[in-house]
């Protein structure tokens, strides 16, 4: 209930609570429509965007929120709409008509809200008291106790609704009898009576035989009216993943079993075992302090992108192809033209979406602005990283011009167009989607015009942090408009170690993964896939992999990229990691797109090299935009890196790549890098900060090299917040790199732990993808 009423008043993390809490039951009744773990996720995003809304709105159920979910769940499949502002209101399935009329059925929606809810957790999924407790604010015992008011209150109901239909004379007194009796507190003599009555009464026999039993009755009728059908299903698949959550862990250890078959295993390097490897997924508090989030805003949207891309850049005026419906429209800004260097990408506006920190100021026009700053993953030493600044105008009224002052912690710079190297000087960093933007020492100062109600905008700032910069600090941020003024900040300043952004998008977004191996130990298949290589007792000797039949080539594998229908290619980007000839690899590939006879040579931009326990290994990157754009979906081959073969080496590529989808939900998308060797005694913490408003569902995709000697790996996801997937890791057999996703809720500051048994891995790319509530 409290849940319920925070959202209705704005606060988006209460919403992604409700998610952490019922997705399981979404999820279990979408896979009796859906087949694949991608199509039940976007009915599960969607719907609860869909319900979102409505519960906004003022609508939706106050107490009863799960079989509303349900409801939704099935509405949505079958129509693609919720549509279900009546919280009473139910959606019959067409085979189902007419078992709404039913008696148990009747009584049943009409007891309180509360008493359904209790009803339904309990005597329909079978749920002990203990697991719905904190669902209803109340101790154990008090669970119990309003399960039996409600139970008692739904006999009464159903046997007014009964006396209703006339029954004889002498089946009244019986009637009034029969609660007490199927509870067993009627005297024997009356007992008696009534069992005389209804061995003779039919309609008493039916009444008597139905309250006997409310858990069955209610799971044949008021289950397969929310739940259609598939009740049975739904309700085995229900207790399935009741009982692998308490079998821990549970989270990544289950989303590498939804991973495609040949991304479970990529082999590559004389490790034809996995490292012993745990992924710690781990969400801050889902109460950030903050307001309670932007209010329902009006209109289109458009996402945003920042990055470095390459090739030709689009014109401005380039928009997504494919039209959006009425209120869910967005177009997509191209990425600022300059280069790897360039400093600054801001991005296009859209009008709809919720957040829930950052400052906020209103005027008595009813202007109001809300505003939000972030690193996304975070700022390291050395390296270039994209601060995010997000406005919205949250009141009613048109605002006046739009100024931002970001104050960037020390030793950080904006990178100034053309300066690959170094500190960016240039006083200004260019115009896009209405932003300009100068810097100033240690201050960025951009400029826009009016936003108009509801109207949102994001700047992406490209920055450059010195080797030298002092470790902490945060940034700030201070917009006007006329004479509002909103101030905020982020703790989240400069970090020795971690992941940092190559590219961002806000909008209707997703993220690709693809990759394979180029080494492996055992005899591996010619096509796409690869095979899972069984632990072994000591090193074996890897080999290239070479499957293209191109006798110019020493080493390829391929790897199936499925682009969404209709999307555009924002940002692609090559990696390919091994263990190289020298300290300083060449940093040459041969890559051979979709469609073409030939293979074309890709120059790395960026090779970092890392000392694995017992040899070199680097992880090269290239921007291969135009390419992939040009190409698109379909088999690519990756051949010839510089590498070397033998004992304890390793092999591999991956094709990340971020493209617009219509049919995906407004989101929130980076993908970040580093190549940072985790093993020993030590960890990696990757922050994922600035891609979750709030508690939000995302999509991770994870890019990890290994090619030491191991026995089995194990891979577990854990996250704090919702209080799942706790304790000791699942095996699992890795190989030489995985490339996979997974599905999980983010905290507006969730990190991403890694680290290591025994052995030593590589950890190379995540690319995020968080549903941003709208």
């Amino acid at each position: 209930m409290e849940l319920l009423e925070a959202v209705r008043g704005g606060n988006a993390s209460a919403y992604g609570m409700l998610y952490q809490r019922h997705a399981v039951a979404a999820r279990s009744l979408a896979r009796q429509f859906l087949q694949g773990d991608e199509a039940v996720e976007d009915i599960l995003v969607e719907t609860f965007a869909g319900v979102l809304d409505v519960v906004r709105a003022g609508e939706g159920p106050f107490f009863a929120f799960r079989p509303y979910l349900l409801m939704a769940v099935r509405r949505y499949v079958a129509i693609g709409a919720v549509d279900l502002t009546d919280p009473d209101g139910i959606y019959v399935d067409p085979e189902l008509t007419g078992l709404e009329r039913a008696v148990l059925a009747r009584a049943f929606f009409s007891l309180p809200e509360r008493w359904r809810m209790v009803l339904w957790h309990m005597d329909v999924e079978n749920a002990r008291p203990a697991e719905i407790s904190h669902l209803l604010g109340m101790s154990v015992g008090g669970v119990g106790a309003l399960a039996d008011r409600a139970r008692d209150g739904l006999r009464q109901a159903y046997l007014q609704l009964h006396r209703e239909g006339g029954p004889r004379d002498e089946c009244g007194p019986i009637l009034a009898k029969i609660p007490q009796h199927v509870e067993g507190r009627l005297p024997k003599r009356e007992g008696q009576t009534v069992d005389e009555h209804v061995a003779e009464c039919i309609d008493c026999r039916a009444a008597f035989l139905e309250l006997a039993d409310l858990a069955q009755g209610l799971r044949v009728i008021v289950g397969q009216l929310v739940v259609g059908p598939h009740i049975d299903g739904y309700l085995a698949d229900l207790a399935r993943e009741r009982e692998a959550a308490g079998s821990p862990p549970r989270g990544v250890a289950a989303a590498i079993r939804r991973m495609p078959a040949p991304h479970r295993a990529l082999v590559a390097g004389a490790a034809a075992t996995a490292a012993t490897v745990a992924f710690i997924l781990i969400a801050e508090p889902l109460s950030d302090g903050g307001p309670g989030g932007w209010p329902a805003a009006r209109g289109p949207r458009s996402p945003g992108t920042a990055g470095t891309p390459s090739g030709p850049t689009p014109s401005p005026s380039a928009r997504s192809a494919t039209p959006e419906k009425p209120d869910r429209t967005q177009d997509v800004a191209p990425p600022q033209p300059g280069g790897p260097s360039h400093a600054a990408a801001p991005t296009g506006r859209h009008q709809s979406g919720r957040h829930t920190t950052g400052g906020h100021a209103a005027t008595p026009e009813h202007a109001s602005l809300a505003a939000t700053i972030d690193p996304l993953g975070a700022l390291v030493r050395a390296r270039s990283g994209i601060v995010g600044v997000r406005l919205r105008n949250t009141g009613e009224a048109l605002t006046r011009d739009v100024k931002a002052a970001v104050t960037l912690p020390s030793g950080v710079a904006l990178m100034a167009g053309g300066a690959a190297k170094g500190r960016g000087t240039a006083p200004s960093v260019g115009t896009l989607d209405g932003w300009a933007c100068r810097t100033a020492r240690q201050v960025v100062t951009c400029s826009h015009g009016a936003l108009a109600p509801g109207e949102a905008t994001t700047v992406f700032l490209r920055v450059l942090v010195a080797a030298d910069a002092p470790v902490g600090g945060g940034l700030g941020l201070r917009v006007t408009s006329g004479g509002q003024v909103v101030s905020t900040h982020s703790t989240l300043g400069v970090r020795s170690s971690g992941a940092t952004a190559r590219y961002a998008a806000d909008g209707r977004v997703t993220t690709r993964a693809i990759g394979n191996t180029l080494l492996s130990s055992s005899p591996a298949p010619a096509g796409c896939e690869t095979k899972r290589i069984r632990p072994g007792t000591g090193p074996r000797i890897a080999v290239p992999v070479d499957h293209d039949g191109d006798a110019s080539t020493r080493s390829s594998s391929c790897g199936l990229l499925e682009l969404p229908a209709g999307g555009r290619v924002l940002w692609a980007g090559l990696y390919w990691s091994a263990t190289g000839r020298s300290s300083a690899p060449v940093g040459l590939v041969r890559v051979k797109a979709p469609g073409s006879s030939r293979y074309v040579t890709v120059r790395a931009t960026e090779v970092a090299g890392s000392d694995l326990p017992i040899r070199h290994g680097y992880q090269a990157f290239a921007d291969v935009t135009s390419l992939v754009r040009g190409a698109g979906s379909g088999r690519w081959w990756v051949a010839d890196p510089s590498m070397r073969w033998g004992a304890s080496q390793h092999a591999g590529w991956s094709l990340v790549v971020m493209a617009t989808d219509d049919s995906r939900p407004y989101s929130r998308a980076a993908v970040l890098d580093t190549a940072a060797v985790v093993g020993g005694k030590g960890g990696l913490r990757v922050p994922l900060a600035g891609l979750a408003p709030a508690a939000t569902p995302a999509r991770i995709d994870l890019v990890v090299w290994n090619g030491d000697d191991g026995t089995d790996g194990l891979v577990a996801l854990s996250d704090h917040a919702a209080k799942a997937g706790a304790g000791g890791p699942a095996k699992r057999g890795l190989g030489g790199v995985i490339v996979g996703t997974m599905h999980t809720v983010l905290g507006r500051h969730a990190v991403l732990n890694l680290a290591t048994r025994d052995e030593s891995l590589l950890f190379g790319v995540v690319a995020v993808s968080a549903r941003s509530w709208s």
